[in-house]
This record gives structure tokens, sequence and C-alpha cells, in this order.
């Protein structure tokens, strides 16, 4: 026989399976921002831990940094290029609580699965609640840190020109950032361009 706070408890394992599983695909993912470059011809995306940029070939390249030592060249803010842009160590710290977010769905499912049998189903079932609200929490704050962030001028792809003007491209959303932020209302305008 099912109890009626497992009857509740079902449909959130459910729900959160299939966003542990959508977010994982995200951040596997480079394409939390994406920009074309007109003069080089190429798209760059650029992920929590991960840059790629298509040539106009069609090949792809791809930059990958965990720790902000890993690549000094391609880290350092002071060296913003086009064709490697800068990681900032706000994309790392959002990996990380990302990630952690991502252990506390894991623990609260494998919890959920616990609950079902009779001898730890109180407390199996308090410790899912738990852990599925705080992982809740920190996948909510995250992607809106990350929303901020990417939006903020100093963080937006530069390039000098053909011209020798720096320009500043804007990105244009992509899959990862509509997966991500479908469950949240929309940003105020203030921080949209």
């Amino acid at each position: 026989m099912v109890s009626a706070r497992s009857t509740l408890q079902i449909p959130s394992f459910i729900i959160a399976l299939i966003g542990t599983i959508i977010n994982f695909v995200a951040l596997a993912t480079p394409a939390w921002q994406v920009v074309y470059v007109r003069e080089l011809q190429q798209w760059i995306q650029s992920g929590l831990w991960m840059n790629c940029q298509t040539r106009p070939s069609g090949m792809i390249s791809c930059t990958y940094t965990f720790t902000k030592n890993d690549i000094d060249f391609y880290t350092n803010p002071q060296v913003i290029s086009i064709r490697t842009p800068a990681f900032y160590e706000w994309q790392h710290i959002l990996l990380y609580i990302l990630l952690f977010g991502q252990f506390l769905a894991l623990f609260a499912m494998i919890c959920f699965c616990y609950s079902q049998s009779a001898d730890a189903g109180k407390s199996a079932q308090f410790l899912f609640t738990i852990a599925i609200g705080l992982s809740a929490l920190i996948n909510i704050g995250c992607n809106i840190a990350f929303q901020v962030f990417a939006h903020m001028l100093q963080y937006r792809f530069y390039h000098v020109s053909v011209s020798g003007i720096y320009e500043i491209y804007q990105d244009r959303h992509s899959q990862e950032d509509f997966f991500a932020m479908r469950a949240l209302p929309e940003l105020p305008s203030e921080y949209r361009k």
C-alpha cells in the first residue's frame, strides 16, 4: 500500500529526475552564451567550463577550463581575444555550485528509493524533502545569477573590429538558456538589454 506522503513524493521524484537530466545536458554543452562574429564569420559558444567556436569551414575547436589556473593565457581577463573568450571566476563558481545542486538532487532521489522500504521510511522521506528543496533553490539561484552576470556589460564578448573600434557582441538566448530558465519568472527589465 502506498501512503499519501509517497503519492505526493512520486511526482516530485519524476520531476527531479527530468530536471537533473536536463541540467546535466545543459552543463555538458558550451552553448550558454552564443555570439555570431561578422568579421570572422563564425559562431562562438561560451559555457561555464567550455568555449567553442565554429569556423567558416565548419570546423569546431573548443577550449576547456575547470580552474582559474588551467590555461593562464585564456583565463586572464586582460587578454581578451575573439579567438579565445576569457573564462571568468564567476563561471567556475557557478559551475561548482550547480554541480553541488546536482549532487543534492541525486542524493534526494536515492533517499526517495530508500523511503520505499519500511525500515527507513520516515527519515528518508524527510531527507528527500530537504535535499530536493535545497537542490531546487540552488539551481534556481544559479540560473538567475548566470542571467544577471551574462547580461552585464563587462562580461560580454569584446573584439577589436577591422576598423579598430571595440565592439560588444550581444549574445542570443541559446537552448540551454531556454531549458534552464523556463520554470523561472522573467527577470526585471533593468537586467535585460
